[in-house]
């Protein structure tokens, strides 16, 4: 889960930038998020998920059952992705921290 934590890191400095009115930080740390969701994220925790469950034992049918959870776990990551996705390109069209008046 530590792949998960990482990525966390990045959210919450992009929003204590946006807290002190800095874009440029705010836009760097969020474009660090989307890097290492990606890395993290999409592609190592696969790969971990697939090792473990690969040298799991067969003969209890319950083990093959826990595997579902993080697997659910993995589609919520990419639907996740997809709005963080939205909100970038969202913000690449007009300035999403704007206030309307």
């Amino acid at each position: 889960m530590i792949l998960h934590d990482v990525s966390d890191i990045f959210l919450h400095a992009a929003k204590i930038a946006l807290f002190y009115n800095n874009l440029f930080y705010a836009r760097s740390f969020f474009v660090g998020l989307i890097l290492v969701w990606i890395a993290g994220r999409l592609f190592y925790y696969p790969l971990v998920m697939w090792t473990v469950y690969s040298s799991r034992p067969r003969d209890i049918w319950i083990v093959d059952a826990l595997y579902l959870l993080p697997a659910l776990l993995y589609v919520l990551d990419w639907i996740w992705f997809v709005d963080i996705v939205k909100v970038a390109w969202s913000g690449a069209k007009e300035d999403v921290t704007e206030k309307k008046e």
